[in-house]
């Protein structure tokens, strides 16, 4: 039963194997130009690993010369005999054999490559590849081999490749008879000596020696290797040129770049007339003798980079062959202006990263096609330095110091491809500079100060990159480059021409394409606004039908556009999106009829709770100044908001025509500044009257623990200080309001300006925080108890809802701001611009409504405040009325008569409101007495003293050189004034004591 369990099992198996390599096409992957004929099957290894073989049926009669197994086990003679007959190539990655045996080989006589690559393999039996004689090239790298004694019978073996293995030393490769490449880097060789051979290898040509941190080389090292052509010893700590190689007279190909080579002497090469390709590139060269260069008589590469210090470029042999030249990093100062009739043959020349002046000197290579000389300190373009160039193709001036271009700078650079002048301080280019240029393809301009610039004779351009010219306001549209297919603008308005050009391409050949879909959401790696905060563009799934309903895309692509008539369309960058729109700054008209909401309410709102709270006639205690503190912060966020909401009404339909202007003014950095000023500010005078409440609330039995005004006063002074330092940093490099068309620091195209947003974004978080343990705290200290009906608690759920509305708009906003700064993007352009422009102002809209406007007591104290302002009227009438009917003087019985109008008032109920309007009336009587003194000058004096036991209210008249005084005195201690000069008490009873003295 077992056993019958088991066989069902294993066929099961079997099967499932079967099937998963039919899906995978292991059986079918056979690939031939030769359809008769299969002569390559790649299996991925799993019949290997599982012993099912059978798949190697399906091909015995079609000869299999290519096998290719990976991730095999330890046994590779389980390919069948058949198999191996005509196997020619064998390939085995990715396995896990460490021993490799005679027996496992001994059937692949007629293999003539061999792969065994990516394992664990440590040993080689000996003779293990006797059988393989027709064997070619054995490729044994990525093991742990450390030596090798197997190589007997490889009579015909002509490459051999053991890198990345364990080697210290170049094993024995005397047997090889026909060797003519061996390539051993990456191993640890450190030094080579000298290999001793029974007699000279002359058929090894090819020694690849890198990254074999190789320090000394044996002077007699490649005495036994005569006829070695290519030695290849980059990434080495070589601190000389080995003085071997005077051996190798047939050397063609040296590469000492990346070693630790100081000196180049006179004797270095004079043995080495045949090197062709002489490369020592990053190395510390400190001295290159002058006559060091002189034996090399048929070089035609010459790469010379990065030495330590200054050097002259040495003197070159008369050469008719060398076709390259590149010295770059050295810090060369001049060239010879001999070169080219040195070095007539001379086709590319590379000097960047040096220090050179003038460039004169390729006046006279009449063959040469390619010029590089970037990062060097050329100001000035001589007309006569390119005359003769007419074969030049690509000239690269890049990072360098020019300033203007001459109108026949290029006047006879007519086969001339491409031309890059980027990085640059050019101001100025002569507009028919480019007129001779008819078969540019390529022009680079980015990174200039170009302010204007002229487009003649640029019909055959394909790329033009003038991106970073932020005085160049202006740029022209696509019926300038009849044949641009890629190109990007100082600023992404220029855009939006080219993308209705590219609408218009397409829209009259997809007329007949049904159901087409096309992702609308592009990612370009070399956009400008990569570094900025990015949001998915589109829906992925959205096609052509929804972009362009009235086409009605059906038929899936049925009839095609012949590419004869189709014109390619023109990729821009950087791309508009909603942030930098070409029609209007608020795109959408619900967004729009919003903002204005919101911005209308917000200044009314906010200028309303000002007006009342401070020029009311209530006491400005620490709540009153908090919230005055935070309708000042909501006021700067809808005045943002209003800036934005003008400039799309002023620009409606037509905004890529004052975008730049926009972006670049004075209005849009100010709006900026006042949105993240505000934001900032809200936060912290959130966090204050959280915490200013809680320590009331917890302390409301101590009276005489109270926030007092003055260090509110204080704590508000830094609070401001703060969130104008935050809001300062973008204009000072750090972000920036200019790049986006709704004026707040999204840029994060660096480290700086990543901190910058990451800063703001961790505060606001914190602050939010701790607002949220504070109420937290507050609601667990009050609740059940007696001060939960409290004005303290009252005034606590006030705030509660105040903070709970911001956190609101303000937690979304962090979140997928903070996400979009590390490339994690949950929505899209749209969502955002709604959050930033509606949501975010929403709160500030909010606030004053929330905390003063929709209250009691803001309505008796708008109510006194137009009292206030009527009684201030009507006195001022009165005055100058009386003053042009009264004496000019006051005698002493007048003066007596005001004094017997003083009276005293017992303790009264202050709700009574009879004893209110007596007292009422008494203060005017007074009041209207001494509005008619006369005087010839008058000097008015408030003062109020305050503290805990009295509020004293001086006024004081200059009459007859004498200060009558008025004193009002309230008792008990604990007391509050109002502006209409009723005291009352918090216990309900009140005494007052009027004295009118001289």
């Amino acid at each position: 039963m077992i056993t019958c369990s088991l066989q069902l099992w294993m066929l099961f198996f079997s099967l499932c194997t079967f099937v998963f390599c039919n899906r995978k096409g292991f059986y079918n992957f056979c690939v031939s130009k030769d359809k008769f004929m299969p002569i390559t099957l790649d299996c991925d290894g799993r019949a290997f690993q599982t012993g099912n073989i059978e798949q190697f049926n399906q091909v015995e009669h079609h000869p299999i010369t290519k096998l290719i197994l990976r991730n095999v086990g330890q046994n590779i003679s389980i390919v069948p005999r058949k198999l191996m007959n005509s196997l020619k190539e064998l390939i085995i990655t990715n396995h896990t054999i460490t021993h490799l045996r005679p027996k496992d080989v001994k059937n692949f006589s007629k293999l003539k490559y061999f792969e065994l690559i990516k394992g664990p393999l440590m040993f080689l039996e000996k003779d293990v590849f006797k059988a393989m004689t027709n064997l070619e090239k054995l490729n044994l790298e990525e093991n742990r081999l450390s030596e090798i004694n197997g190589l007997r019978g490889l009579q015909n073996l002509e490459h051999l490749k053991l890198s990345s293995n364990l080697f210290t030393k170049i094993p024995n490769i005397s047997l090889l008879k026909k060797l003519h490449t061996l390539d051993i880097s990456s191993n640890t060789l450190r030094q080579l000596e000298k290999i001793v051979l029974s007699s000279p290898h002359v058929s090894l040509k090819n020694l690849l020696l890198k990254n074999c941190s190789i320090s000394e080389i044996s002077d007699l090292m490649f005495k036994d290797f005569p006829q070695l052509e290519r030695v290849d010893l980059q990434f080495n700590m070589l601190n000389n040129i080995p003085t071997s190689i005077r051996f190798l007279q047939n050397l063609y190909y040296l590469d000492l770049s990346n070693n630790r080579i100081t000196k180049i002497s006179n004797n270095s090469f004079h043995n080495n007339a045949h090197l062709e390709h002489l490369s020592i590139e990053s190395n510390v060269i400190e001295v290159m003798e002058t006559y060091s260069l002189v034996p090399l008589i048929n070089l035609k590469i010459l790469s010379i980079s990065n030495t330590k210090e200054s050097i002259s470029l040495p003197i070159l042999p008369q050469n008719t062959r060398m076709t390259d030249l590149q010295v770059v990093g050295c810090e060369l100062t001049f060239i010879p202006h001999d070169l080219c009739q040195k070095l007539p043959s001379l086709e590319k020349i590379r000097l960047h990263h040096n220090k050179i002046i003038n460039i004169s000197f390729v006046g006279k290579c009449t063959n040469l096609t390619t010029l590089d000389a970037t990062r060097n300190r050329i100001k000035i373009l001589d007309e006569k330095s390119f005359v003769n160039l007419t074969e030049l193709l690509d000239l690269v001036l890049r990072r360098n110091l020019i300033e203007t271009i001459d109108k026949k700078i290029f006047s006879n650079l007519r086969n001339l491809e491409l031309l890059n002048l980027a990085e640059n301080k050019i101001t100025y280019i002569h507009p028919k500079a480019f007129i001779n240029l008819a078969k540019l393809k390529k022009l680079y301009l980015e990174k200039n100060s170009l302010k204007s610039l002229s487009w003649e004779g640029l019909q055959s351009l394909s790329t033009l990159v003038a991106s970073g010219n932020e005085n160049l306001l202006t740029f022209p549209g696509p019926e300038k480059f009849p044949k641009l297919e890629k190109i990007k603008v100082p600023y992404v308005y220029h855009c939006c021409e080219y993308i209705k050009e590219n609408e218009s391409r397409i829209r009259p050949y997809f007329e007949n394409l049904k159901n087409l879909d096309v992702a609308e959401s592009f990612t370009y790696e070399d956009s400008d606004h990569e570094s900025s905060l990015q949001f998915n563009h589109a829906p992925k799934n959205e096609s052509l039908n929804d972009k362009y309903p009235e086409y009605n895309y059906r038929n899936n692509g049925e009839q095609f556009i012949p590419s004869n008539q189709f014109k390619p369309l023109i990729y821009c960058s950087p791309q508009p999106d909603v942030f930098h729109p070409c029609t209007d700054l608020l795109s959408w008209w619900a967004l729009r009829c919003g903002s204005w909401t919101v911005f209308l309410l917000a200044l009314l709102g906010n200028c309303a709770v000002l007006t009342v709270n401070i020029f009311g006639r209530s006491r400005m205690d620490v709540p009153r100044f908090l919230i005055c503190n935070l309708a000042a912060a909501d006021l700067c966020m809808g005045v943002y908001l209003g800036f934005l909401a003008v400039e799309d009404a002023f620009t409606l339909g037509e905004f890529k025509r004052y975008g730049i202007s926009w972006q670049q003014s004075i209005a849009c950095s100010t709006a900026g500044f006042l949105a993240v000023f505000s934001s900032e500010l809200s936060v912290f005078t959130l966090a204050v009257i959280t915490l200013e409440r809680l320590y009331a609330i917890t302390h409301a039995v101590h009276l005489n623990k109270r926030l007092s005004l003055r260090r509110a006063t204080y704590i508000m002074v830094i609070g401001w200080i703060i969130a104008v330092i935050i809001g300062s940093l973008p204009l000072f490099g750090i972000s920036d309001y200019r790049t986006f068309a709704v004026c707040l620091p999204f840029d994060v195209s660096d480290y700086k300006s990543k901190a910058y947003v990451c800063s703001i974004l961790v505060l606001n978080c914190s602050a939010f925080f701790v607002i949220l343990a504070s109420y937290t705290k507050m609601y667990y200290s009050i609740r059940g108890s007696p001060a939960w009906n409290s004005s303290d608690s009252r005034v606590a759920k006030r705030m509660a809802l105040l903070v709970f509305t911001d956190f609101l708009c303000w937690a979304p906003i962090s979140f997928i701001s903070l996400s979009a700064t590390f490339r994690l993007n949950f929505i899209t352009l749209e969502q955002a611009k709604i959050l930033t422009i509606f949501v975010l102002p929403l709160n500030s809209c909010a606030n004053p409504f929330l905390y003063a406007i929709f209250t009691k007591q803001f309505g008796k104290d708008c109510v006194q405040l137009c009292r206030r302002i009527e009684e201030s009227s009507l006195s001022r009438s009165l005055s100058r009325l009386n003053q042009r009917h009264l004496s000019s003087s006051m005698d002493s019985k007048s003066l007596r008569r005001l004094t017997s109008a003083s009276s005293s008032i017992r303790t009264r109920n202050p709700t009574d409101k009879s004893d209110k309007s007596t007292l009422s009336s008494q203060e005017s009587q007074i009041k209207s007495k001494w509005l008619n003194f006369k005087s010839a000058r008058r000097c008015w004096l408030r003062k109020f003293s305050r503290n805990k036991e009295e509020i004293s209210l001086q006024m004081t008249r200059k009459v007859n050189n004498k200060f009558p005084l008025i004193v009002f005195q309230a008792s008990p201690k604990s007391y509050r004034r109002t502006y209409d000069r009723h005291l009352q008490s918090e216990n309900g009873s009140i005494s007052y004591r009027f004295d009118v003295s001289l």
